[in-house]
This record gives C-alpha cells, sequence and structure tokens, in this order.
C-alpha cells in the first residue's frame, strides 16, 4: 500500500478521494438538518428528499456510463465536481425547501456521473498487478469520510451554520477536480469500436452483455445488492431499534455508528496484507454470509454490548467486501466497458440502499423491527451461500487469475 502511495499522482488522488468524501457527508447531514430543522418537514418530506437524493443515480446510471466511456473517466468526474460545487453553493443560499429538495436532485445528477467515473480512474491509472492496492487505498480514504464527514458537518454547523457545511461541501468538490485534472491516464486496450457512429442504446446493450457474460460478474452484483440492501434497511430502521429495542439514547446510536466505521476503515487499511484471502469471488460469497451473520447478531440482540460487537463484526465484512468487489469486477471486464459496467454496479448499489426506504416500515409493521433486520441478514447471507454453490470452476474465477499476478 505505501509504495503505491509513494507515486505523487496517487497519493494526491487519495488525498482529493478522502477531501471530496468527507465533504460530501458533511453536505447530507447539513441537507437533514436545514430540511428537519429551517424547514420542518414531514415524513412525506423526507421520503422526498430521500428520492430526490437517491433517484438521479438509479435513473441516469446507464447513460453516465456511456458518457463515461465514450469521453473518458477523467473529464466526466472534472465535470461532476465542478457541477457539484456550483449545487453546493446554491443550497447555501435556498430559503424554501422546494429549491432544496431540487438541489439535492442536482447532487444526485452529480454522484450518477462522476460516481462511476472515479471508481472507472484506477485501472486507467495503474496496471493491473497493483489494481487491488490502488482500490484498497481509495476504498479506505471513502470510508474515512464516513466516520470524519459528519464530525466535520458537526463542528462547521455549531459554529456557523447550516450554510457553511454547504460552502466546505463546494471546496471539497473543487478540490477533488483539482487533483483529477492534472493526471495522464494510460490508452485502453483493444478498443476498436467507434463510439461516434454506435447508437448509446447499442452501448447499453453491449454493456449489459459483457456483465451477463461473465459469471464472475453476475456473482458479485448479486453479492453487492445482497450487501447493500442490508445497509439500506438498517439505514431505515437503526433508529427505531437503537430506541425501542436497545432502550437507548441518540447518543448510543452515534456510537454504534463509529463502531461500524472503525471495523470498516480499520479492515480497509489492513486489505493489502489479506489480498490473497479476499480476491476470488467464492471469498467475497463467504464474506456476504459473515455479514449476514454480523447484522443478524446486531439487529437480534437486545443487550447493547452485544450490539456493538455485532455492529463491530458487520464493519469488518463491509471494509472486506468494497475494494476486493470493485478490483475483481474491472480485471473481468474490458477497460473499454469500465463506464458502463461500474455505472451499472452504482445503480445496483443505490437500488439496494432505496429498495428498504418503502419495504423496511411496512415489514416492520408485520414482524417487527427486529424481524425485518434478522432477516435481511439472512437474505444476507442466502445469497452469499447460493454464489458459493453455484460458483464457477476454478478456472472462470477472476480471483485465481488475481493471485497469480506478481
Amino acid at each position: 500500500m505505501f509504495s503505491t502511495l509513494r507515486d505523487r499522482r496517487l497519493a494526491l488522488l487519495t488525498v482529493g478521494h478522502a477531501v471530496n468524501g468527507i465533504g460530501s457527508w458533511a453536505a447530507f447531514v447539513a441537507i437533514w438538518g436545514y430540511a428537519v430543522y429551517r424547514f420542518d418537514i414531514g415524513p412525506g418530506g423526507v421520503a422526498l428528499l430521500t428520492l430526490a437524493w437517491g433517484g438521479p443515480p438509479v435513473v441516469l446510471g446507464p447513460l453516465a456510463g456511456v458518457v463515461i466511456d465514450r469521453v473518458g473517466p477523467r473529464r466526466v468526474a472534472i465535470a461532476g465536481d465542478l457541477l457539484g460545487a456550483v449545487a453546493s453553493l446554491a443550497m447555501a443560499l435556498t430559503g424554501d425547501f422546494r429549491s432544496l429538495a431540487m438541489l439535492a436532485a442536482v447532487h444526485g445528477v452529480t454522484k450518477a456521473f462522476a460516481l462511476p467515473a472515479y471508481d472507472a480512474l484506477p485501472a486507467r491509472l495503474v496496471e493491473p498487478a497493483r489494481l487491488f492496492d490502488l482500490n484498497a487505498i481509495l476504498s479506505a480514504a471513502t470510508d474515512l469520510s464516513i466516520v470524519l464527514g459528519p464530525l466535520l458537518a458537526a463542528g462547521v454547523i455549531s459554529v456557523w451554520g447550516n450554510r457553511a457545511a454547504f460552502v466546505a461541501d463546494a471546496v471539497s468538490y473543487l478540490v477533488g477536480a483539482a487533483v483529477v485534472a492534472p493526471l495522464q491516464l494510460r490508452p485502453r486496450v483493444g478498443d476498436a469500436l467507434d463510439r461516434v457512429a454506435m447508437r448509446a442504446r447499442d452501448e447499453l446493450r453491449e454493456g449489459l452483455r459483457v456483465v451477463r457474460a461473465r459469471p464472475v460478474a453476475v456473482s458479485l452484483f448479486l453479492l453487492g445488492f445482497a450487501m447493500w440492501m442490508s445497509y439500506g434497511t438498517f439505514g431505515v430502521l437503526e433508529p427505531l431499534y437503537v430506541r425501542d429495542v436497545l432502550h437507548a439514547s441518540v447518543t448510543t446510536l452515534a456510537l454504534l455508528q463509529v463502531a461500524f466505521g472503525v471495523g470498516l476503515v480499520g479492515t480497509g487499511l489492513l486489505l493489502p496484507r489479506v489480498r490473497r484471502a479476499v480476491e476470488r469471488p467464492s471469498s467475497l460469497a463467504v464474506v456476504a454470509i459473515a455479514a449476514g451473520g454480523g447484522a443478524a447478531i446486531y439487529g437480534g440482540t437486545s443487550f447493547v454490548g452485544v450490539a456493538f460487537v455485532g455492529v463491530f463484526l458487520w464493519g469488518i465484512t463491509a471494509g472486506l467486501f468494497g475494494a476486493p468487489s470493485r478490483t475483481l469486477l474491472m480485471l473481468a471486464t474490458p477497460d473499454t466497458t469500465h463506464g458502463r459496467v461500474l455505472s451499472a454496479w452504482r445503480v445496483v448499489q443505490q437500488l439496494g440502499h432505496l429498495v428498504p426506504v418503502g419495504l423496511g416500515p411496512l415489514l416492520a409493521g408485520v414482524v417487527g423491527v427486529q424481524g425485518v433486520l434478522v432477516g435481511v441478514g439472512a437474505v444476507c447471507a442466502l445469497f452469499g451461500g447460493s454464489v458459493l454453490m453455484l460458483r464457477q470452476p476454478a478456472g472462470d474465477d477472476v480471483g485465481d487469475l488475481a493471485v497469480a499476478t506478481p
């Protein structure tokens, strides 16, 4: 990992990645704080804001992939960051909820394009042998922002108010664009397609065919959806679980998030040391099974101490899944299709987060909050077990090729 950071370009990209992520999380906190405390919105407003923020990546993700493959991830990442900076500054000036929701949708548009563009950058910056380490570093930087972003928001908002958090987010976008702008990307390999002449619809179909034709990619998409659905379910019901099952305070809820983040970030930093253990799809299937177990322990207990153990273990599994899954997906697909493949990856991720927004509370009314949380852990483990049993022979396992890479 540290040898990768000796490359000044990659070190700056890592710093920019962290700053960008921290700013985005600060803005996320500020948006909800602004909506709830300034405009006093109810459940309907919360649902609207959730869709405005999370809907555009689902709707525009396929188109974003085509654009990334046509013009390159660097240009798309820069354009997305600049648009994000404008949207954040506009949020600092908004005076009504409708405008805030519209600008949240603009933020969603920037995410639809910028996030898969950033995902596609590593494969164009380093050779395959270094891809795992670079993805691990960037994932650790992103995971760190999950911990530091809300802390930045809390500090900035307490001193200067919500508007200042939006300004901080705008600055972080500009830092991200400044870091990416000078990067020189390696040329793509084997790009014989005339992208100008090919219709966007045909490009979308080609991207889907690439995923369907590779069992490794299909397995990763299934595992990813299961993991993200579990995160989304807890995101909706976790406050109720802490209040009504653990009978604990908001402080306990925050500390549980910290415990998850410590497991997540700590594991991300150690990933290069355990690389050979997690760079096979079968290994990630085992990780999904373990993630389901961690989620079930966390959501199935009424003891605070056990909950901390469960959420920490769950954070470890999240750290073991993120960078390895993206690396294997890149190795399994041609770099000429990475924009479309990784955009589809982000679409599935966003769907996993959004589906529980409607279903979670509905199911909780039938089987209870704990029943839903334990159930989603079981579903995650079931997905992992199914992929493990149905995985392809070793010759089709991209992880075996990665292990053989020096």
